[in-house]
């Protein structure tokens, strides 16, 4: 049997060791804390429970690709729900912006609260989402690094489209062009703490739109880490049973 070893036992190197194991390699998750989830913790303080890491999800379909890898279901774990909005934006002179995971309702949120033409929003989010469809199969889901990636018709045909590409903008240089109100601007410059702002075709809400905005209506993600652990009990699924190492400590996933 092939051996692996995972550094970290965040969602990212979790998913990754379940993954392997799932096709029959022996892994073994390696982590510095004393408690599995990397950025998906939480503080607890009196009667209050605090995530500290992401609270929201955008690609659902692919936490529950997961779970069918190890033979589960995702609904036996989690309850995902749809939001309606997905954050609020605070500005100092009092405004107040609802950003409704609608398009058209975000359209007209923005022009009422911002003074942003409507038909700008809509335009853009139009363009982002047409980007998605056009390059997450390149960019997003295959490995780069690897030749065989750029070997087929459809990488052929996503790179030789420079005009939807946009590669030679940075995000805010796009945004300034597309927006008239520096808010706005603002708004949609945030999307390059994502993914670098110096693509312009690497513009966030081409994810964040399309989807909608998804979260955890019940369990917290930090609960959601420890039942990424539990499918990768033996007593539910051997294939993808690992054991994680803390600090001076060899633990069993089923005792954690």
């Amino acid at each position: 049997m092939k051996k692996a070893v995972v550094i970290g036992a965040g969602i990212g190197g979790l998913a990754s060791a379940i993954r392997m194991a799932a096709k029959n390699y022996e892994v073994t998750v390696i982590e510095q804390e004393a408690y599995p989830g990397g950025k998906m913790s939480e503080i607890r303080t009196e009667d209050f429970r605090f995530d500290t890491g992401p609270s929201l999800l955008t690609l659902p379909h692919l936490v529950e690709e997961l779970f069918t890898l190890v033979g589960e279901k995702a609904e036996d774990y989690l309850t995902i729900r749809k939001l309606d909005e997905s954050c609020r934006y605070f500005y100092p002179e009092g405004k107040k912006v609802h950003a409704w995971t609608s398009p058209e309702k975000f359209s007209s949120e923005l022009e009422s609260k911002l003074g942003e033409p409507k038909e700008n929003t809509l335009r853009y989010l139009k363009k982002a989402k047409r980007l998605y469809h056009f390059t997450a199969d390149l960019f997003l889901f295959s490995s780069l690094h690897r030749m065989k990636t750029f070997r087929n018709r459809k990488a052929f045909g996503t790179l030789m489209r420079p005009g939807l590409l946009d590669p030679f903008r940075s995000l805010h240089q796009a945004n300034r062009k597309s927006f008239q109100t520096k808010e706005v601007q603002q708004i949609f410059d945030r999307y390059a703490t994502y993914n670098a702002p110096t693509l312009s075709g690497s513009r966030h809400p081409k994810n964040h739109f399309p989807f909608g905005t998804q979260y955890r209506s019940i369990l917290s993600f930090r609960r959601d880490v420890q039942n990424s652990q539990r499918i990768a009990s033996a007593g539910r699924t051997p294939r993808s049973h690992f054991p994680v190492q803390y600090p001076g400590q060899f633990a069993d996933n089923r005792r954690r």
